[in-house]
């Protein structure tokens, strides 16, 4: 059989989030200890996932369905949040992404990817996800860069 017409199994950990049915993004219990309330962390089980669409009201999710609202996580950061950082380490915002892109030039975005890479990062407890920024800023800048050469 083709492998282009076979479909490769899910990440036994991979889970979908029980309100948009996006697959979420598994984040550790630390991850989870650094953005929950005491109260909260009750709520959740033991395979957590974040949701990372920012149409949906949900933070976390467990395997069970058991959701913590958005409202609930102490920092959220962008996309869930528009005015929250895409680098909760460095507080590196959609502004300062969109000022290389203004000016054309992306010294802010090198320097904020030089320093992802050190030691001075701690994604794991500063970002809700507990993922580098690395990629999603990347991504973004290039999404933007592209988008603004349409238009010219």
């Amino acid at each position: 059989m083709n492998k282009a017409f076979v479909r490769e199994p899910e990440p036994a950990d991979q889970i979908e989030c029980p309100r948009c049915e996006l697959p979420g993004t598994p984040v550790s219990e630390t991850t989870f200890l650094a953005h929950a309330s005491a109260a909260n962390r009750q709520t959740l089980g033991q395979t957590l996932a974040y949701c990372p669409n920012p149409h949906c009201i949900v933070g976390y999710f467990d395997s069970l369905g058991n959701i913590l609202d958005i409202s609930q996580v102490a920092a959220v950061a962008w996309p869930k949040d528009p005015a929250g950082p895409l680098c909760a380490c460095f507080d590196f915002t959609w502004e300062e992404l969109q000022a290389d892109l203004d000016q054309g030039t992306n010294n802010r975005v090198r320097a904020l990817l030089a320093e992802s890479q050190g030691d001075a990062a701690h994604c794991q407890t500063a970002m809700p996800d507990g993922q580098c920024c690395h990629d999603l800023v990347q991504r973004t800048y290039l999404r933007e860069y592209a988008r603004k050469s349409e238009k010219k």
